[in-house]
């Protein structure tokens, strides 16, 4: 993204010395995703997710799909996503966010890859679509919704991911409080989201250690646990 287009590799750098040690960028065009394959290429420890995010939608088309396929089939990519249903926004219409979501799930389930889903102001919606498809490994990225949305992502089998806004969002640490550790992964959603301290600032992988240390003080546990069973957590869920 724009953000980190002058200085990518010091962002790197510096998640690493913070102690990072993989991660996963997320594609939400097929531009982005190209790049993120792109990047995964230039550092081992990286990895690529790739997919068409609901804002993008009604750009999608048959030729998109196709390439969005072979994209799927580069040994660095982990996951299909974003995608998903944006109600809050609605940069594409609502009937063509629907489709486009549908033929990527289907293309997830047929190359059986793990998906990570974008959900505001549709988490109805984007469950009704998932009890269709029964897709067995759903991630609900950045995760909004309330209790009951949660409830019923974990009921269904689905992953919730967090990002910074849990250091500053009571709603959050409530939902968090009822998840299961074994369901529970951490995400920093860079250049948005930057969790406090941090908060107003650029956000980048770095700063996931302010996340992981709210999640860690909402479950009781030292930091370290929560990041060895945020980070198994994502190993099993991406088959790193």
């Amino acid at each position: 993204m724009k953000a980190f287009r002058n200085d990518i590799d010091e962002v790197i750098d510096n998640a690493a010395i913070e102690g990072v040690k993989q991660i996963i960028n997320v594609g939400f065009d097929l531009e982005s995703s190209r790049k993120a394959v792109e990047l995964s290429g230039r550092y081992p420890f990286m990895y690529a997710a790739v997919g068409i995010h609901p804002h993008d939608a009604s750009k999608c088309n048959v030729q998109t799909l196709s390439e969005l396929e072979d994209l799927l089939k580069e040994k660095c990519v982990v996951a299909l996503g974003e995608i998903g249903l944006d109600f809050k926004r609605d940069y594409s219409p609502r009937e063509i966010q629907k489709e486009v979501f549908v033929e990527q799930l289907s293309l997830a389930k047929e190359m059986n890859i793990p998906v990570v889903l974008h959900i505001r102001d549709a988490h109805t919606e984007v469950f009704e679509i998932l009890e269709e498809f029964n897709h067995s490994k759903v991630l609900l990225h950045c995760f909004s919704g309330n209790y009951d949305d949660a409830q019923k992502g974990l009921g269904m089998g689905c992953h919730l991911a967090f990002g910074g806004s849990i250091t500053y969002s009571e709603k959050l640490s409530f939902v968090i409080e009822s998840t299961p550790l074994d369901r529970l992964l951490l995400e920093t959603d860079a250049p948005y989201l930057s969790p406090v301290p941090k908060r107003g600032m650029r956000n980048e992988p770095a700063f996931i250690k302010y996340t992981a240390l709210r999640m860690a003080e909402i479950k009781h546990l030292h930091i370290e646990e929560i990041a060895k069973i945020t980070s198994s957590n994502a190993e099993k869920f991406f088959n790193l």
